[in-house]
């Protein structure tokens, strides 16, 4: 697409270690990070949506499945954090909908996470 504008090698760096940052949270840690960070990443070209949140996805699928997971899995988990934050639009309620996902060491994490969604 002509309206992709390339990343430059520090944007790249700042967006792993954002990302980095995420799936090393645990629990209310990931909330609070999720929370906290879209002003500051608005400056540096990093996106909620499109960085963060699939991240927490990704992470979360790891913290429930252990380690080896397929990449397939790894991106529906992000698809599906995408998805529950563009139906909600709350961080909040997206990210204590995956705190409880990780919690229950669900194995369908997609199925868990609409269920927790629709609790909410």
């Amino acid at each position: 697409r002509r309206d992709v504008v390339p990343m430059t090698a520090s944007a790249r760096w700042r967006q792993w270690l954002i990302s980095t940052q995420v799936r090393m949270t645990r629990g209310h840690e990931a909330k609070w990070l999720v929370k906290t960070l879209p002003p500051a990443m608005q400056g540096v070209g990093i996106s909620l949506e499109a960085t963060v949140l699939p991240c927490l996805g990704r992470a979360a699928l790891v913290r429930c499945k252990g380690p080896r997971v397929a990449k397939t899995d790894l991106q529906r988990a992000g698809k599906s954090i995408r998805e529950a934050y563009a139906r909600r639009g709350d961080v909040e309620v997206v990210a204590d909908a995956v705190l409880g996902v990780i919690r229950g060491g669900e194995s369908d994490f997609h199925g868990a996470l609409v269920e927790a969604l629709g609790r909410a």
